[in-house]
């Protein structure tokens, strides 16, 4: 008999060595018979939850302050577990609203179901780059995760942050229609509906950050990926470096295509075999300056400046306001209106000079912004002022004389061929079948009166119909509220250099390049000039780059040289890197943090900053960091 008690004894030891479970703070206990016969308790160490091996589905998150870029790689199990390459991102505002006198509350791309913005209340989880309202940010996630067929189960009684939700639904939308919480019924009609659902703990979430964002902000980020949304594996990662790894890798990419420099140098991009570069990203909500080396940022070098579209698109409401009419609550309209108009002044202090001699109406940069009216039009339009639309009507007419009188009567003129020929091809067989239609009635009602009209004559009525309803639509253009837009087009951009103007105490985005490049170890400087990409929707302003190089150019070294990169779509290039850089890493590699790992982290007491230092940063310098 006490052999068998000894073996029942081991038996239930070793059960109990196996068993993991989420108390992970707690200390289990194992007892055990000494030779004596006595009994002692010995500590155990919890177990690790069980790893996640393979490729998983990745989804790529780029919070932003105005939009989120996302989209799900997913490894084909059909194509012997290849990628299945997404090109773009999806854009969803980054953004809850509620309209006026209602309890309806409106996330992210639900928004745009609303024409009239100026009637909603807007709440933005986001400030200065850093998340502010984690409440607000949870729900706009959580919508997104739905937007990408993702089932997260929310455990609110279990840790994490607790009571951001109403409710505790799944989080798939047909789960949420249907007011199911069995997760097989939903994966059911999911399956019968055509949907491909994906859960959270069998995925990997991947998020581009802000330079020195605050531990405690990371730390409740951590609490929501791994316990709130369950994911596997969370990837954290600068979107600066993200950036700088694309640009080496294209780099290199022309390098292997292209024979010689000019042809490197004519498609924008190469590589200098340095390593370096100086990722400038202008965002919604500030202007990041990050240098790095081999796709890493230097600690000593990184800046940042509070000027971003946010800033640019309030003075401007605040600008127009005081000098036209009340536009303060119209934010949207006020944005549109500067990403339609304002452009970057290569010699700001010569234009307003020579604004100064010029009426307002008849400078060159003189522009009309027309108002929406939310009844037949919900977007505005750009015109010029009637001044220079006369001017233009001029020389146009100077430039295309009238035809001759023999020319009308016999053959058709040069001109007239070519004003036919530029006709779009639609135009002209809606204006033959419309005339067509016209004879056919003429036909039927009244056979003597179609002899009598010819079919030029027929032509030139449909011709004057025409002319006279565009004149109409003329008229009722030059009807509608409209905003004039003079100086401030290139004055409101000029923060950007100058944003003493405005009374804020900090550099112009071209002195910060130079101080951030300048605190680096000498060595890396002149390749940092040479490699300066600038990224970011405010990056998208004309002329922007041109005139980052003549400044830079002024106060930089004279012995270095300058080139300033501009991507074609500067807004997604961080999430094109972290894309790329997770098809490298094949879904694996030390760009993780497994949820294994977090959580007996987490309960050896280790803090946010010590798991991600020693996860990412632990094979770099000190003066480096990838987070």
């Amino acid at each position: 008999m006490p052999p068998k008690k000894k073996a029942a004894s081991a038996k239930n030891g070793s059960r109990t060595t196996k068993t993991t479970g989420t108390k992970s703070a707690e200390k289990r206990r194992k007892t055990t018979t000494t030779s004596g016969g006595g009994k002692e308790t010995v500590q155990v160490a919890p177990a690790a939850p069980p790893r996640l091996t393979g490729p998983l589905p990745t989804l790529i998150l780029d919070t932003g302050g105005w939009n989120i870029k996302h989209a799900v790689i997913r490894p084909d199990a059909a194509c012997n577990n290849e990628e299945v390459d997404i090109l773009r991102p999806v854009y969803s505002p980054n953004l809850a609203a509620k309209p006026k006198h209602q309890l309806t509350t409106l996330l992210s791309s639900q928004i745009n179901s609303i024409q009239n913005k100026s009637q909603l209340s807007l709440m933005r989880p986001m400030e200065r780059g850093y998340v502010t309202d984690l409440g607000t940010q949870f729900q706009i996630w959580d919508f997104i995760l739905k937007i990408e067929k993702l089932q997260a189960r929310h455990l609110f009684s279990k840790g994490g942050v607790k009571g951001l939700m109403p409710s505790a639904a799944p989080l798939g939308s047909k789960a949420a229609r249907l007011g199911r919480t069995n997760a097989s019924s939903v994966q059911d009609q999911m399956e019968a509906d055509g949907d491909v659902m994906i859960y959270t703990h069998t995925a990997a979430v991947f998020c581009l950050v802000q330079p020195f964002t605050p531990r405690c902000i990371l730390e409740r980020e951590d609490e929501v990926w791994f316990r709130d949304f369950g994911f596997g594996r969370v990837g954290r990662r600068l979107g600066a470096c993200c950036s700088a790894y694309k640009y080496i890798k294209d780099g290199k990419s022309n390098n292997a295509c292209s024979k010689g420099s000019q042809d490197r140098l004519k498609k924008g991009i190469f590589d200098d075999e340095t390593g370096c570069c100086c990722v400038i990203d202008c965002g919604f909500s500030m202007t990041s300056i990050v240098p790095t080396v081999n796709a890493c940022a230097m600690k000593k070098g990184i800046k940042r400046i509070p000027v971003g579209g946010k800033l640019m698109t309030n003075l401007l409401k605040q600008t127009i306001s005081y000098r036209k009419f009340n536009m303060m609550d119209e934010f949207y309209i006020i944005n549109e209106a500067k990403e339609s108009l304002c452009f970057v002044s290569m010699d700001f202090i010569k234009e307003m000079k020579n604004a100064r001699s010029i009426p307002e109406g008849r400078r060159w940069f003189d522009r009309e912004f027309v108002l929406p009216d939310f009844v037949e039009t919900f977007q505005g339009s750009v015109r010029l002022p009637p001044y220079l639309k006369q001017l233009q009507d001029e020389q146009k007419i100077h430039t295309h004389p009238v035809p001759h009188e023999h020319d009308r009567k016999g053959n058709k003129s040069k001109q007239q061929d070519s004003m036919e020929t530029k006709q779009p091809k639609h135009q002209q067989d809606k204006d033959e079948s419309l005339l067509e239609k016209e004879q056919g009635q003429e036909n039927v009602d009244n056979d003597e009166s179609s002899d009598d009209e010819t079919q030029e004559q027929a032509r030139k009525r449909i011709l004057e119909q025409k002319e006279v309803e565009r004149q109409r639509r003329l008229q009722e253009d030059m009807e509608r509220q409209v905003l004039g837009l003079s100086v401030e087009r290139f004055a409101i951009p000029e923060v950007l250099f100058r944003p003493s103007d405005i009374g804020m105490t900090q550099l112009g985005i071209a002195d910060a390049i130079v101080q951030s490049i300048e605190s680096c170890d000498p060595i890396y400087r002149p390749a940092l000039y040479q490699n300066i990409v600038l990224t970011g929707g405010t990056a998208q302003i004309p002329n922007l780059k041109e005139r980052l190089e003549v400044e830079l150019r002024s106060i930089a070294p004279s012995n270095v040289k300058i080139r300033v990169y501009l991507p074609n779509d500067p807004e997604t290039y961080p999430w094109d890197g972290a894309r790329q850089l997770v098809k490298d890493n094949e879904f694996n590699g030390n760009i993780y943090l497994e949820r294994a790992d977090w959580e007996l982290r987490q309960s050896k007491g280790d803090t946010t900053g010590e798991i991600w230092n020693s996860t990412l940063n632990s094979d770099l310098p000190d003066d480096l960091t990838v987070i």
